[in-house]
This record gives structure tokens, sequence and C-alpha cells, in this order.
């Protein structure tokens, strides 16, 4: 039996709870869950008329760290690197820390990806940004290894065969250190385009992948799958 669940309080501005609300389905992934908490907590809040609402996580930004990862691309031949100082955290970034570190008390600096580049440049950049890692900084990329959008199915449904055969081939070319060939996927893994039909959500696994280096050893520390063709396989990338 699947004993996880999700849970919410609702504040008002005052931080006052308005209510509380909890539900349990039959998941296994932690992410969904949680995704699934925010989702029915709008619901009960339209239902009870409350029509502005706000979720917060309220890690501080790093603006030094921000200006050493452009200092560090610049060095290794990004020419154009520009800091943005006002821009918000992607969902990318703060729903994996929510989980990681809900009391928001981690400094934190997001990484623009750039959909008209490859996997090949995106591995460059992490592999610029590894003297971090001796740095006392925890590099992460974060979506998932399979996103189409257009091939969910229900949250109980069969996992399709294709996202299965490129989840299977992403897996065995990680822990088998093939790692140009995950940088190439979209020629070298079977489905890769229907797996991944817009990069963005691929390329942050290539900035890690970079960071760790060639000699690393990928451990798979998560997996689980949702809504039929979402896989959540995540890894550890160990360089000692």
């Amino acid at each position: 039996p699947n004993n996880n669940g999700y849970g919410r309080l609702m504040r008002d501005k005052d931080d006052i709870v308005l209510l509380a609300y909890n539900g349990s389905p039959n998941c296994r992934s932690i992410l969904f869950q949680e995704l699934l908490g925010i989702l029915e907590g709008l619901k009960v809040a339209e239902m009870i008329g409350i029509d502005q609402m706000e979720i917060k996580y309220p890690a501080l930004g790093a603006p030094d760290l921000a200006m050493r990862v452009k200092e560090l691309l610049i060095a290794s031949g990004f020419k154009r690197v520009n800091v943005e100082k006002g821009r918000r955290l992607d969902h990318g970034a703060w729903v994996p820390t929510m989980l990681m570190y809900p009391n928001a008390d981690i400094p934190m600096c997001q990484l623009s990806i750039q959909t008209n580049k490859d996997g090949t440049y995106h591995y460059n950049m992490g592999e610029a940004l590894a003297p971090l890692r001796e740095e006392g900084v925890l590099i992460f990329g974060s979506r998932s290894a399979t996103h189409n959008l257009r091939e969910m199915g229900m949250n109980n449904s069969h996992i399709v065969s294709w996202a299965e055969v490129f989840d299977t081939w992403l897996k065995e070319s990680l822990l088998n250190g093939r790692y140009e060939d995950v940088n190439h996927y979209e020629k070298k893994a079977p489905y890769g385009k229907k797996a991944h039909p817009h990069p963005d959500h691929f390329y942050p696994l290539h900035v890690a992948l970079g960071a760790a280096g060639y000699k690393s050893k990928v451990e798979q520390i998560h997996h689980s799958w949702s809504l039929g063709s979402i896989s959540y396989a995540s890894y550890r990338f160990m360089t000692n």
C-alpha cells in the first residue's frame, strides 16, 4: 500500500491559518504529490472564494555566486553572459529546493539554458562551472528524464513503450559512462525527439553532467513515473 500523501496549510497575508487540507493519491512520486497538493489548494481556494493566492519560497539570492558563474563562463570562452538581477526563480528551481530545503534557508542562483544550442554546448557550460564543486556550491539540473506533455495519460496509466525505451537507454548510457551519446541524444537515443520535443527539459542534465566530468561515476537515486509517460529518474554524479 502507498502511505504517501500531500498536505498544505493556507494562510492569509497576516500568516493566520485559514484552512488545512490533505490527500493521498495512488502515486509514489513525491514530486507529483507536491505539485498535486498545490493544484488541490488552488481548487479549494476557488471553492471558498479566495481569488488571490501566492506561493512563496523566499530563498535568498546569491549575487556573488552569479558573478563567479559569469567569470568562469567567460574564462571558458562563452562570450555573452548576462546577469539578470530581477528574474524570479523558475519552477524548475524552487519546486525541488522546496522539498530539499523547506525553510528556504539556502541562497540560490539559477542558470538559463539556451534552446538554440545543443547538448554538447550545455555540457561545456557545466564543465566550465566544475571549479564550483570545490567552493561549496551544490550544482543540480532539474527537469525530467522524459517530457512530452502531448503524450501524457491519466495518473495510473500504463507506461508507454517509447518513454520506457528512452528512459532505459538514458540510464544505461549514464551508468556505463557513455556521456558523448547523451550529449548527442537526438541521433543516438531511441525516441529522443519524442521523449523531448523541446530540449529545455533535458539540457539541465547536460550541465550537471559537464560539471561532474567524464571521470565521474553515476548512481540512480530515484525512479518513478507519472501520467504514463513522465519519468522522474534522478541521478547523482560522484567525482571521487
